[in-house]
Formats: structure tokens, sequence, C-alpha cells
């Protein structure tokens, strides 16, 4: 029984030396603290202008915002693909006549592209069969009607 005593005693001075330990460590962290938070506020002090009238001035000038109304929010953010509803909310915000002329113009614009690389396969076609048949380039009056046709797209 002695040495179950003696046992038990060395595990309590174990478990006290490390409690201890412990709480020196934690001590000396907010020891740290401590002395990082006395280091920021002596900066702080000394950054002060150590001319009286220029603080005065300026404490003088400055306006206090008394607003109570918050104008910055935290944004909302979503991951995915956009929803039906927020082209619905944006189709209703500008007018479902502006709608249609924003789909009219980008359809226009889509057609137009391909017109003009349809124009253009047309206009080499005819370079490359004009030389082989008679081997001259395509003349300068045609190349200028293909050319003008081609502006317009």
């Amino acid at each position: 029984t002695s040495r179950s005593r003696s046992s038990s005693q060395a595990s309590q001075i174990r478990s006290n030396t490390a409690n201890r330990s412990h709480t020196n460590s934690v001590d000396q962290t907010v020891k740290s603290l401590d002395i990082l938070t006395e280091t920021k506020e002596n900066n702080d002090q000394s950054i002060k202008p150590s001319n009286s009238n220029i603080s005065t001035k300026s404490q003088s000038n400055s306006k206090k915002d008394n607003r109570s109304s918050n104008l910055m929010t935290i944004e909302e953010k979503k991951l995915g693909d956009v929803s039906k509803e927020t082209y619905v909310y944006y189709i209703k915000a500008g007018g479902i006549w502006l709608f249609m002329i924003v789909i009219f113009f980008l359809l226009s614009g889509q057609g137009l592209q391909v017109a003009s690389s349809f124009w253009l396969s047309i206009w080499g076609t005819e370079s490359i069969n004009e030389e082989i048949k008679h081997n001259n380039p395509l003349s300068t009056s045609r190349n200028i009607y293909y050319l003008n046709i081609y502006a317009v797209f």
C-alpha cells in the first residue's frame, strides 16, 4: 500500500507540475499581450502633433457623422447559374420594349457577322475561279463591287 501511495503522490506531483507549467505559459502570454498593448498606446501618443494649434484647428474643422442609417451593407454572394427570376427582374426593370430592342440588335449583329463571312467566301471563290479559268486576277471594278457590299456588312 505504501507503494500505491507513492505512485499516486508521484502522479499528483506530475499533474501539479503540468498545471503550473500551463499556468506559467498562459501568464507569459498575457504579459506579452499587455506589453504589446502598452507599446501600441505609446506609439499612438507619439504620433500626435506636438504643436497644439494644429491639433486644435483640425479638431474644430472636423465634422461628426450623426446619421443613424447605414449606407453600406454586406453584399450577398451566390454561386452557380443565373436564375430565371434574375432575368425576369431585369426585363421588368428595363421594360419589355427595351428588352425587345436589345434582343433585336443582338440578333441583327450576329446575322450581319454571318452574312459578312458568307460574302467573303463568295468573293474569295469568284477570285479563285477567275484566276484558274482565265489566268488573271479579279478585275479592279469587280473587287470594288465586292468590297462595297462587304463594307455594308
